[in-house]
């Protein structure tokens, strides 16, 4: 069977990923497509990498069986405000570009990555680089 990824429950603190759907039992699924995003942000460069997998069920876990990249940033050298901060307002609008590029609306990801849109949609404090490295 193969089926699009459900929601995703956001984890209790410290725990894990959930993955489910109304009507939907992971027990009988051999097969789970995710969309995936790399987000990579560094001291010097930030890019991000859009991804379909394809898990396989093996016993009682899953194993990727395919991964198809469906787009890959330019690499952008990270932003900078002027007190040495990095610039939370202009990495967002790299991000949100390389999503729009790669036709993913942030919905189709699965909630793993809550924690970056939560950061993103802050309010504008910018992180320390030394966090960011």
């Amino acid at each position: 069977m193969n089926a699009d990824c459900g929601a995703a429950q956001a984890p209790p603190e410290g725990g894990r990923v959930f993955f489910s759907n109304v009507g939907r039992s992971l027990e009988f699924e051999d097969q789970i497509v995710l969309v995936s995003v790399g987000v990579d942000i560094g001291s010097s460069t930030s890019h991000l990498v859009f991804s379909r997998l394809r898990l396989e069920r093996l016993d009682s876990r899953y194993v990727v069986a395919e991964r198809q990249v469906m787009h890959e940033s330019d690499v952008l050298l990270t932003p900078y405000a002027a007190d040495e901060t990095i610039d939370a307002d202009a990495l967002r609008t790299f991000v949100d570009q390389q999503y729009a590029l790669a036709g993913v609306r942030a919905a189709r990801v699965t909630r793993s990555n809550a924690r970056w849109r939560r950061w993103a949609r802050a309010p504008r404090r910018a992180a320390s680089a030394r966090t960011c490295a």
